[in-house]
């Protein structure tokens, strides 16, 4: 069974098109949906916190105990949900509150919940971190989630269309789906002394503090790759000798604009240089790049991906 869980408040929106499609795309399967805008929600505190104090089952009548124990007999459960003000809709809190009343004291009964496959469709232009902190309670891996923005497909965040979006429907059967745009990149990780070379660029208007990396062409090795990129990105020169070691591998997944799902293959390659050179930038997109003292840069990335990876370079270093 597929469990579908339509987190809106509004009965006619985006969210529970969303639902309805992706029921009608399993024809075959036992789809089962809950719809919020259905459920007279009751928060938790009307009680006396039995759950907590005896280990004993909410006694809140209200259906989200049921959607508990519906999920955690699924073989797979979806959660759609709105953005407000980049944090989840207050109706998933109040069904993320309520898991204590489910799983209590009983942490076979939480471990069973947790393992269920699950996926999260976000309606909204962020990025997301704040719903990956909210969704982790919720799995035992990092959450799989498709943030589908408005903007993309060139509607008002409020457009109650924008689930009859040809480009949204694609994203959403490829994520249901599971069909990944498979792509590998080499990133060049610098290191001068004790500093690292950075790039900052523009990502749809927003500036962000990375690393020198991109494609690994045809018949290019990562180590070819990486000194490449990091040439015609930052102007700095590395070679063969500079090379140090291959660092762990690392993947991110995001929307294109031709509306697939790409799943990105980051390689990080350390360096170290005697010598500077002179980084400057050599693409447009690339506004500044320097080498940063490692620990402001550590402050100031804008992935933690990259974070993690820099780390683990002091470590070495």
């Amino acid at each position: 069974m597929i469990t579908i869980i339509n987190f809106s408040a509004s009965k006619d929106a985006n969210c529970i098109k969303i639902a309805n499609f992706i029921e009608n795309m399993m024809p075959r399967k036992e789809v089962k949906i809950f719809n919020f805008h259905e459920i007279n929600l009751l928060p938790c505190g009307y009680c006396e916190y039995e759950c907590v104090k005896k280990g004993d089952r909410c006694r809140i009548n209200d259906q989200l105990i049921n959607i508990y124990e519906t999920i955690s007999k699924s073989e797979q459960a979806i959660f759609i949900l709105p953005n407000y003000r980049d944090y989840p809709c207050a109706n998933f809190f109040i069904f993320n509150e309520r898991g204590t009343g489910y799983y209590s004291l009983d942490i076979e009964k939480r471990e069973k919940y947790k393992a269920v496959k699950k996926k999260f469709i976000v309606l909204s232009n962020s990025t997301g971190e704040n719903f990956k902190k909210a969704f982790s309670y919720h799995v035992n891996e990092e959450p799989n989630i498709l943030f589908l923005g408005a903007k993309k497909v060139g509607v008002n965040a409020l457009d109650k269309n924008m689930a009859d979006k040809e480009g949204i429907k694609k994203l959403i059967k490829n994520f249901i789906k599971e069909k990944y745009r498979i792509e590998k990149s080499a990133m060049a990780v610098v290191i001068y002394k004790e500093k690292i070379l950075c790039t900052e660029e523009e990502i749809y208007g927003v500036p962000c503090l990375s690393l020198p990396k991109g494609h690994i062409e045809k018949g290019e090795s990562v180590l070819q790759a990486a000194i490449r990129e990091c040439y015609e990105e930052t102007n700095v020169v590395v070679n063969e000798s500079n090379f140090v070691e291959y660092l762990d591998s690392y993947e991110v997944v995001f929307t294109n604009h031709y509306f697939d799902i790409v799943k990105k293959i980051i390689y990080p390659v350390l360096f170290v240089v005697e010598e500077p050179g002179e980084p400057k930038s050599k693409e447009e997109r690339i506004k500044k790049v320097e080498f940063m003292n490692m620990g402001v840069f550590l402050l100031s990335c804008s992935y933690d991906n990259i974070v993690e990876v820099s780390k683990k370079v002091i470590l070495k270093l």
